[in-house]
């Protein structure tokens, strides 16, 4: 089920909730990249004016090569940035208290064993 609103300045937010038992989904093409970014939780709320995306419980983004998951992540789309807490006590095939996260090195454009 998914939920937009829209303000009296035409910014959109929407709220995708998941089934009993199921995740709810997104898949978006970055702004000026070939990389698409996914992500899935219970809950996920989007606002179109910060450009935030908050995933809630079970949640897993991934771009590019990048992953995270955890009970709660917010992506910053302006910044590129994450925020990823895990709720304690609870498992997500790590360690309670932990979030996994894989992060790729950005390329600099020099070729690998360059100088």
């Amino acid at each position: 089920k998914v939920v937009v609103t829209q303000d009296a300045s035409g910014y959109q937010k929407g709220v995708a909730i998941s089934g009993e038992g199921g995740l709810a989904r997104f898949r978006q093409k970055r702004e000026g990249k070939d990389v698409w970014m996914e992500g899935e939780a219970e809950r996920i709320e989007y606002d179109s004016r910060t450009e935030k995306a908050r995933l809630f419980n079970r949640a897993k983004v991934s771009s590019g090569g990048d992953q995270v998951s955890g009970h709660y992540i917010e992506y910053d789309a302006i910044t590129e940035n994450y925020l990823a807490t895990n709720a304690p006590g609870s498992r997500q095939g790590a360690p309670a208290g932990r979030v996994r996260a894989v992060i790729q090195p950005k390329s600099d454009g020099q070729p690998s064993g360059g100088q």
